[in-house]
C-alpha cells in the first residue's frame, strides 16, 4: 500500500471509532475514492470485449464474498449495458488483450469488529512504448479504487463500492465508445 493510502486508511481508522459500534458490527465509510483521469478514458476506445478476473485477499469463512462470484456479478452488469465480456481463450485473441482486472483485499482489525478493505477496477492491456516501439508489455490503462471500513457483521456493505466502480468503467467505456 502506497504510503498517501496507509494515512487515509489510519485517519479513517480513527474517525470511525467515533463512528461505527463494535458492538453492533454495522457502519461504513469509504475513505477515499479515486476516479479515473480523463485521459485514461481514451484507451477504452475501440475495444472490442474485456476478460474479467477476479483477484485479492477475501476474508475467510465469508460464503457470499467470492473472487468467483464477483467475477460472474461484474460479467453480468457489464453484459447488461452491452459490453462485450469474452472467455481466456478469446481475450488471447482480441487486440490488445484486454483483462479488466477487480482486485478486492480485506484485512480484519485485532479486536475483530472492523475490516478495513481496498478495491482497485484496472483495465490492463498491451502498450508499447512511444520512445522504443521495440518495447512492449502490459499495463493497467485505465482503473479506479477506493479503501474504506465496513463492521465485520457487515462486510457485504464495500459491496456498492465495487459496483461504483464497475458503473465508472461502464461510464467511461461508453464516452470512448458511443453507440452508433
Amino acid at each position: 500500500m502506497k504510503p498517501k493510502q496507509c494515512i487515509i486508511v489510519i485517519l479513517a481508522v480513527l474517525v470511525s471509532l467515533s463512528l461505527v459500534n463494535p458492538a453492533r458490527g454495522v457502519g461504513w465509510i469509504v475513505a477515499t475514492e479515486r476516479k479515473p483521469e480523463d485521459f485514461t478514458r481514451e484507451s477504452l476506445a475501440g475495444l472490442s470485449g474485456v476478460f474479467v478476473e477476479a483477484t485479492g485477499v477475501m476474508p475467510p469463512g465469508q460464503s457470499d464474498v467470492t473472487r468467483a462470484g464477483l467475477k460472474t456479478d461484474i460479467e453480468m452488469q457489464l453484459r447488461r449495458a452491452d459490453i462485450r465480456v469474452v472467455n481466456r481463450v478469446e481475450a488471447m485473441g482480441t487486440p490488445g488483450i484486454p483483462h479488466l482486472v477487480l482486485n478486492v483485499t480485506t484485512h480484519k482489525d485485532a479486536a475483530g469488529y472492523i475490516y478495513a478493505f481496498g478495491i482497485e477496477l484496472s483495465l490492463v492491456q498491451d502498450v508499447v512504448l512511444s520512445r522504443n516501439s521495440k518495447f512492449s508489455g502490459r499495463a493497467a490503462t485505465w482503473s479506479t479504487g477506493a479503501v474504506g471500513l465496513v463492521g465485520a457483521q457487515s462486510l457485504l456493505s464495500m459491496l456498492p463500492s465495487v459496483w461504483d466502480r464497475v458503473d465508472q468503467f461502464v461510464k467511461d467505456y461508453r464516452t470512448a465508445n458511443p453507440k452508433q
